[in-house]
């Protein structure tokens, strides 16, 4: 996937949409015990590999949650077609689509070499130290 797709996918949606819903449904949860029932039933929708599979996951991990916990389920079924958007691009994309592990690593980055310099001149010098690291991501 090249820079300027990445561009236009991020433009196009949420690349961690799924997880402020999960993080919302398990929210909704209640007692530290039933917060673990729900993760454990939501977490094999995003790991299935075929499209169809996903959406029947996604449909089944409703009528389970239902079952335990009816405010888990009404985000999770209100939160369908965000959560599920990844699945238009191709299949080799999905991951880096509903996961933000680059921009995460990229944040360690900056945050670690900005802590070795830890007092800055001016903020020109840190927008200098910030562009540097991010150009060496970018020609990763």
């Amino acid at each position: 996937m090249g820079i300027w797709t990445e561009h236009i996918c991020c433009q196009s949606l949420n690349p961690t949409v799924h997880q402020k819903i999960t993080a919302h449904c398990i929210a909704a949860a209640g007692s530290r015990s039933l917060k673990k029932r729900v993760a454990r039933i939501m977490e094999p929708v995003f790991r299935a590999k075929d499209a169809n599979q996903v959406r029947t996951l996604f449909y089944l991990t409703a009528k389970m949650l239902e079952k335990c916990c009816p405010k888990a389920a009404k985000i999770w079924e209100d939160a369908e077609a965000d959560a599920l958007v990844y699945l238009d691009f191709p299949a080799s994309h999905w991951k880096r689509l509903r996961t933000n592990n680059l921009q995460e690593c990229t944040n360690h980055k900056i945050k670690r070499r900005t802590k070795v310099v830890q007092v800055f001149p001016s903020q020109k010098s840190l927008m200098r130290l910030v562009g540097a690291v991010l150009a060496e991501q970018d020609e990763i």
